[in-house]
């Protein structure tokens, strides 16, 4: 299972349509100044959260401790600057999902 979790709303993935990514962030950006977005990954093999800067959460163990699936998540993760940049667009979190959905066999 692949859910998404964007300030306290969380969806599966199959669930989180663009509009609904765009609109949640948007929202958590006007009433809090600021969008936490964590993506969790609880596949066989793939036990990982990746989360944006504004909180808690994140890989928490050195990279060489993940699998070399989990390993090319957190790389695409940082190529898309998810991991380091508080003003991430929305599109680049839609693009990651609709990316990971396409990948595991999940539409939204």
């Amino acid at each position: 299972m692949i859910r998404i979790k964007i300030g306290i709303e969380e969806r599966h993935l199959a669930m989180a349509e663009p509009q609904w990514i765009v609109r949640a962030i948007r929202g958590e950006r006007d009433n809090h100044g600021y969008a936490r977005v964590q993506i969790r990954f609880d596949l066989e093999g793939i036990h990982l959260v990746l989360a944006t800067p504004g909180g808690p959460g994140g890989p928490g163990r050195p990279i060489s401790c993940f699998n070399r699936e989990e390993q090319r998540l957190i790389k695409y993760w940082k190529e898309l600057g998810l991991f380091d940049n508080e003003r991430f667009s929305p599109d680049t979190i839609v693009e990651f999902v609709n990316s990971i959905g396409r990948k595991y066999g999940i539409a939204a």
